[in-house]
């Protein structure tokens, strides 16, 4: 009987990391497919990132970048589906594929077996599922990895969810993407050759440093100038010693008085002799590491020829001893400054390699080549790339290709339920990942028409059989509940395990709607109507988007005319979308499309409804001459005369507060708006006046000195009293709030916050 499976067992952190990725490397070489989920600590930097209808390709992946490059993943889930045939011996219990139970069968581990060719045409058995559930945290130690931005109500979120940050952060697995890689092994191995140099560390002034720091360098230097000359002269002696041994075999007279001649301070360090080359070297006393540093350098520089000092032992403290080795022959001095060079590189490049952490999993994938199987997957997939493989591209075109590149087959479950109307109304049109779930996957006690998957988790893989352990929102979960979507998808359509497993492995082209057609077959096979799999293969659901508007791999994508789109921003707060067809009236205004309170788009109808909006908004502004008015007058004086000649045609400055205001409209077209969001920054959008003025109570006073005939040009805003009533129910402002908000089927599309 299997042990009782904690929550542990399915969580990959730190700890247990290695261990975890030797199973999942041979689990994702043998799996059928597998299915991914993130979560991650938040969606938009700024409202402007904020999706919509009116955005191109391009403007959603900027949108997309941004929040990859901003924001954390925190929690990394993958799912592996593995179809076991039954063996003719095996008993099988058979139960329905719910959130709540399991099948068993008596099959070999798929952990221990050794991979082998599988019969696709088997029909009988059951879909394994490895489940891995991985924390993320940055290690900090790379410049790319120090902050990132977490968004308030993302992190609240995953509290409500039960996310468990001190794990994540304690014992999250660090990672580094493979641009950070390159760039940290080119920058060291750098550093490691420069470092070889005699010249190429800056040295320490010697004559700023302690005077005890001095005795130590004087100290060592006079015992390893004593040891140089003591073996050079062993090494011209030799020969002489030689001859005169036997004539002096009996006289030690002589050895005696060379002894005594010697610094005796030299042999007071410990002196040995390399057997296999002969080199003799010296230990020195333990010192810290800035003595350590003043013997390195200063060693290296007077030395070099023929001196290499090198790490004895480590002490305590801090503390380390030195030895200094003497070469008597330049070549094996030179012999062995190579092979040290390249030991400290390939030293460098382990340490380096060992830090690669989570992006192994990444690796893995890629190397395995299997079907992606994500739900409203765009933000996973730039996470994924951002976090293990380099930086974003600038353009959607460059990553669709990143992404087809690595990933040759991916399926976005999202897509496929809303484009398919059979799978649509099987799900009662709520294509979420927990809605849809539950719809197909959920096997109703009181629905026996409903199809069952044959569908168990592996052995020590099963915390999610458990109704206790199945924790929506989290990734691993999410990531099972993905894979099992499209499995009960592909069932609800006809679709049969070979001719499935035969499209994970690129063999066939099945038909959702219950067709098949193959290579031979001719169009008219098939429903135009119809909606593939292989139709929805390669392409990404894209939020608030046309259906048929879709993000395809490897591109390129379709390009989308925004030549007729202004954005606009600037207006006061209760504005209505009437009131913008009001402010336009003669220039073929056909659209507003909400981005937030304080953006929108408007689409013209033509081109020369656009120039007139545009030229609508640079007319000069209303000015009011004031009677017997001059510069010198009193402010409060002039004040007080508009004042009063507002007061007495009041039902005419009514009528001119109701309208909007053109002038205090920043307006920029739609090229412009995509150029601020490529350069990270709002550029500067065309303004007659700031908003900031036409909001202010006091009224503006401009003068015009031009002439000699000077007038005073006063002008007024009275919007303030539209903006008092803002926060009313019935206000424009309260009617559009539902514009700002997603539907309750956006809130729950793999993200891990409600936007």
């Amino acid at each position: 009987m299997a042990s009782k499976v904690t929550k542990q067992s399915l969580d990959v952190i730190a700890s247990n990391f290695s261990s975890s990725l030797t199973k999942f490397r041979h689990l994702v070489r043998r799996c059928d497919f597998l299915a991914l989920d993130l979560e991650f600590t938040g969606l938009h930097t700024t409202k402007r990132q904020n999706v919509n209808n009116s955005d191109t390709h391009q403007v959603r992946y900027l949108k997309i970048k941004d929040s990859a490059s901003n924001f954390q993943m925190l929690q990394l889930g993958v799912s592996l589906f593995t179809w076991v045939p039954s063996s003719p011996s095996a008993s099988s219990t058979s139960t329905t594929s719910s959130a709540s139970s399991t099948l068993t069968v008596n099959s070999t581990d798929t952990e221990s077996d050794d991979e082998q060719e599988e019969d696709l045409t088997s029909t009988d058995g059951i879909w394994e599922v490895h489940p891995f559930n991985i924390f993320v945290m940055p290690s900090g130690n790379i410049k790319s990895q120090t902050t990132f931005l977490c968004e308030a109500s993302a992190m609240k979120f995953l509290s409500d969810n039960h996310f468990d940050f001190n794990k994540c952060i304690a014992d999250g697995v660090p990672y580094m993407s493979h641009a950070d890689h390159e760039a940290l092994s080119a920058s060291r191995e750098s550093y490691i050759r420069k470092s070889a140099l005699s010249d190429s560390k800056s040295s320490i002034n010697i004559s700023n440093i302690r005077q005890e720091d001095r005795d130590f360098l004087d100290a060592v230097l006079a015992k390893v100038k004593g040891l140089r000359e003591n073996m050079e002269a062993e090494e011209n002696d030799g020969e002489d010693q030689d001859e005169e041994k036997e004539d002096d075999n009996n006289d030690t007279s002589d050895d005696a008085e060379y002894l005594a001649n010697m610094d005796a301070d030299v042999f007071a360090w410990p002196i040995t002799t390399d057997a296999a080359t002969g080199n003799k070297s010296m230990i020195l006393p333990s010192c810290n590491s800035f003595r350590r540093r003043l013997v390195y350098e200063t060693i290296r520089r007077e030395f070099n020829n023929d001196m290499v000092v090198t790490k004895d032992s480590i002490q305590d403290y801090g503390r380390a001893s030195l030895k200094i080795t003497y070469f008597s022959i330049p070549e094996a001095k030179r012999m062995y400054d190579e092979e040290k060079l390249q030991n400290d590189i390939e030293e460098m490049r382990a340490k380096l390699h060992e830090q690669i952490g989570a992006r192994h999993i990444f690796d893995a994938i890629c190397e395995a080549q299997k079907p992606v199987v994500g739900h409203n997957c765009y933000l996973d997939l730039a996470h994924i790339f951002q976090k293990f493989h380099r930086p974003l591209p600038e353009t959607v075109n460059e990553f669709s290709q990143m992404v087809h590149q690595h990933f040759p087959v991916v399926v976005d479950t999202k897509l496929l339920l809303s484009s398919d109307s059979d799978l649509y109304r099987a799900v009662g049109g709520r294509t979420s990942l927990g809605d849809a779930y539950n719809a197909l996957a959920v096997r109703n006690p009181q629905n026996d028409s409903a199809l069952a998957v044959p569908l168990r988790f592996a052995e020590n893989y099963d915390l999610y059989a458990s109704e206790d352990n199945q924790i929506k929102h989290e990734a691993g979960y999410d990531a099972y509940m993905t894979g099992s979507l499209l499995l009960h998808a592909s069932q609800t359509m006809k679709n049969t395990t070979e001719e499935f497993r035969r499209w994970c492995r690129g063999e066939d082209i099945i038909d959702l709607s219950g067709s098949k057609k193959s290579s031979s077959s001719s169009s008219s096979d098939t429903s135009s109507s119809s909606s593939s799999l292989m139709n929805c293969t390669n392409q990404l659901f894209l939020m608030r988007m046309q259906r048929d508007v879709t993000l395809h791999f490897p591109g390129p994508q379709q390009q989308q005319q925004r030549d007729l789109y202004v954005h606009v921003t600037g207006f006061p707060l209760s504005s209505s979308t009437a009131d913008f067809f009001t402010a336009f009236p003669t220039c073929e205004l056909n659209r507003v499309h909400w981005l937030d309170n304080d953006n929108v788009f408007l689409q013209f109808k033509t081109v020369e409804g656009v120039v007139a909006a545009l030229d609508r908004s640079f007319a000069p502004l209303p000015s009011v001459a004031v009677a017997g008015a001059h510069p010198d007058d009193d402010l409060e004086d002039i004040l007080n005369q508009t004042s009063s000649s507002s007061s007495s045609s009041s039902s005419s400055s009514s009528a001119t507060n109701s309208a909007m205001d053109v002038h205090s409209l920043g307006m920029q077209m739609y090229v412009d708006y995509e150029r601020s969001l490529t350069a990270g920054e709002s550029t500067t959008i065309i303004k007659k006046r700031r908003r900031s003025v036409m909001e202010a109570d006091d009224k503006e006073v401009v003068a015009n000195n031009g002439n000699d005939n000077d007038v005073i040009v006063l002008s007024s805003d009275d919007d303030d009293d539209d903006e008092d009533d803002s926060d009313e129910d019935d206000s424009p402002a309260a009617k559009r709030r539902r514009l700002d908000t997603d539907t309750e089927d956006e809130k729950k599309d793999g993200y891990c916050v409600v936007m």
